[in-house]
């Protein structure tokens, strides 16, 4: 008698107190703990945040259009220069080895500024970079006494550092001269655009 009331006590313990409304249905299970989660060990992230920017660094060398890339081939021979770029697509050849005879048409300060250009365009997210490219095609659009406008306060900008471009584009006067596509133009061509 006590083995069969000791295996009705386990069987009433192990299913569950019993529902007083409908005894014959047992109550809800206890709830299940939610899974623990695991702490954010730093030196793993770090670790991933160092493959990521090596990743990129890659990226960024292997790209024969970068101005680190357009630099090195500079200094080459015409020789080597083709060597170089022999394992490149023709229409990407073409490109650079135009951007390169460009260059080598400029005199050594116009060259080393658009080499800054070109660097400073390539440090900003692809996003930025298409916004640039069209603020630059807007300013061609421009009707030519607002593009001679804007040319001429870009050429002004020129002259200052980052910061004092900043406060002349939060003035007051830089505002009611210009319309908010056109500072936008502005703002956007000044980010590429190297110090004088």
């Amino acid at each position: 008698m006590k083995l069969g009331v000791a295996i009705s006590v386990l069987a009433v313990v192990w299913v569950g107190t019993v529902d007083a409304e409908n005894p014959n249905r047992p109550a809800a299970k206890p709830p299940v703990p939610p899974p623990q989660i695991k702490p954010v060990n730093p030196k793993r992230e770090e670790k991933r945040d160092v493959r990521r920017e090596t990743k990129q660094q890659i990226k960024r060398e292997a790209n024969p259009g970068s101005a680190e890339h357009l630099e090195k081939l500079l200094k080459l021979t015409p020789e080597q220069r083709a060597k170089a770029l022999a394992s490149l697509p023709p229409a990407r050849r073409a490109v650079i080895e135009k951007h390169i005879e460009d260059l080598q048409n400029m005199p050594e300060l116009e060259r080393a500024r658009n080499l800054d250009r070109l660097r400073r365009m390539q440090s900003l997210p692809p996003q930025r970079q298409a916004q640039v490219r069209q603020s630059v095609t807007k300013l061609q659009t421009l009707p030519q006494p607002r593009h001679v406008l804007v040319q001429r306060q870009l050429n002004q900008m020129r002259m200052l550092a980052d910061v004092d471009r900043d406060a002349v584009m939060n003035s007051e006067e830089f505002r009611s001269k210009f319309t908010p596509a056109e500072q936008q133009i502005i703002a956007d061509i000044c980010l590429v655009t190297p110090r004088k």
